[in-house]
């Protein structure tokens, strides 16, 4: 039998090694079994056990990415619905602030025609007979046209107002025109009621004018989108 530990041949009855002492029993012990005995130092356990708190790590890591994404999403959103929000009131804002600054330049407009302008064809108009004066009226009045500081109007024929004339809403706006005769201002009429001849008319009444005021602001010269020319004069 040889000795593990010197490799010393003995007999295969010794117990011990001639040469070094080192007891032989050992040798007896089939090598699979030290195989079979557990090795303090690999510890398949162990390994497993140190790899949970690195997977926690990542598991944490992992979680918190996706915490500041989502926050990171939520504060994009967040702040374009703010812009959104922003634009669409400044823009609110303007509109409104134009339209003030229309029906204020629309309010002053209106002063400065308001008032009951009693019309009748201007001389060398289409239609119209002429003497050669193209400011005189020809025929007499024709019609009435009044106009109201809340924005609001009557053209009526002349003295038949009940069985002729339109009420509505207008809007006025001062031209800027060069010509020291006149300050010309656009009129834009929509009337809400449309009676002729006394009886009550389905359709829509829209129409346009611009008139000529004269110097003396109680004169002026009324042209309507469709050709026809009127002198007026203003009742009160």
């Amino acid at each position: 039998m040889k000795c593990n530990n010197c490799g010393t041949n003995n007999n295969s009855n010794s117990m011990f090694c001639v040469q070094c002492g080192q007891s032989l029993a050992q040798n007896n012990i089939p090598s699979n079994q030290y195989n079979s005995q557990p090795n303090p130092y690999n510890n398949n356990n162990g390994n497993a056990s140190s790899k949970k708190p690195i997977i926690l790590i990542a598991i944490v890591i992992v979680g918190i990415l996706i915490m500041i994404s989502g926050g990171l999403l939520t504060y994009l959103l967040i702040s374009n619905n703010s812009n959104e929000t922003t634009k669409r009131e400044e823009k609110d804002g303007k509109e409104q602030e134009e339209q003030t600054n229309k029906d204020s330049k629309n309010i002053k407009a209106i002063d400065s025609i308001a008032g009951v302008w009693n019309c009748g064809t201007r001389a060398g108009s289409m239609g119209a007979l002429t003497d050669g004066n193209p400011d005189h009226i020809v025929g007499g009045y024709t019609v009435t046209f009044t106009l109201n500081n809340d924005e609001t109007f009557i053209w009526a024929m002349y003295e038949n107002e009940e069985k002729n004339h339109v009420y509505g809403t207008t809007e006025v706006e001062e031209l800027n025109k060069a010509n020291n005769d006149y300050k010309y201002y656009s009129i834009t009429v929509t009337g809400t009621e449309f009676v002729s001849n006394g009886v009550l008319q389905d359709e829509k009444y829209w129409s346009q004018y611009e008139m000529g005021l004269l110097e003396d602001n109680k004169s002026a010269v009324l042209w309507s989108i469709t050709g026809s020319q009127y002198f007026c004069l203003l009742e009160k």
